[in-house]
């Protein structure tokens, strides 16, 4: 190796540019998010609600896999809006034309394409964690745009997984700062509301009809738990997106082929 060569310098991820754009697209395209978010992963978390609630009949033996499905499948479905809202954001910088219904129908048919990915990434996340907490965390970092890489650049999973570890190279950190904020944030709202909840009902007398657990379960099921995802859904989802278009800015890359963006709804 050449001593005298210059070294490259290193692409770093802005923190409050990062930020003052994540708010920029929650602040203009929050209705694409919530509405996208009702028909995944909120949706979902009121059809778990309405399960647990009224004991309908499910497929699976125990709890604990009741749990797990719904836990996996609240993840998987919660992609579908930061995509929706990726190649949203993506089609109108390039001046095209894209609808609401556009750009769900494009998340919707990459499923499968990011029910692949969803797995890969829990996989080789969950074999880091096994081995050691922190090449789990490190991987998960490494890993986090392949989603959105996969609806804008390529339809290979694998090779989208490969191009988020070389786009978040040295910016993980970065990233783990950004993620933690609301992380944090939602973690003590929903600390905060489940408190006045249990106030709340236990405040209610109970009823002939409604006592004061059902009535404490029907409101967690229906309006703590499925606020709670939306919330999720409408923080991470403009974060997430930000954080690849500035990255992407660091390092003076282009935002995908416009031919391979018109594949994913054309």
């Amino acid at each position: 190796m050449d001593a005298s060569r210059p070294t490259e310098p290193k692409a770093r991820l802005g923190i409050g540019a990062t930020l003052r754009q994540a708010g920029g697209l929650l602040a203009a395209y929050w209705w694409l998010i919530l509405i996208s978010s009702l028909c995944f992963a909120t949706g979902a978390s009121l059809i778990e609600g309405a399960m647990r609630m009224f004991d309908l009949p499910n497929p699976f033996p125990n709890s604990t896999s009741f749990e797990l499905f719904w836990t996996i499948l609240g993840n998987l479905l919660g992609q579908f809006s930061m995509v929706a809202l990726a190649v949203f954001v993506t089609v109108r910088m390039r001046g095209e034309a894209i609808s609401i219904p556009g750009a769900i129908a494009a998340a919707l048919k990459l499923a499968p394409l990011l029910f692949a990915v969803y797995v890969l990434m829990t996989l080789a996340t969950g074999i880091g964690f096994i081995l050691l907490i922190v090449p789990g965390i490190i991987l998960m970092l490494a890993l986090i745009t392949s989603p959105i890489i996969l609806a804008i650049e390529t339809r290979n999973p694998l090779r989208a997984m490969s191009a988020s570890m070389d786009l978040t190279r040295n910016n993980r950190l970065r990233i783990l700062v950004l993620i933690i904020l609301p992380i944090l944030l939602i973690a003590g709202l929903s600390f905060v509301a489940d408190s006045i909840l249990v106030n709340f009902t236990m405040a209610q007398p109970d009823s002939p009809t409604v006592n004061q657990y059902d009535r404490y379960e029907w409101l967690t099921n229906y309006v703590v738990w499925p606020a709670t995802v939306l919330l999720y859904d409408l923080m991470f989802a403009p974060l997430l997106v930000a954080i690849y278009l500035q990255l992407k800015k660091a390092k003076g890359e282009p935002v995908g082929p416009v031919e391979t963006i018109g594949d994913t709804f054309g």
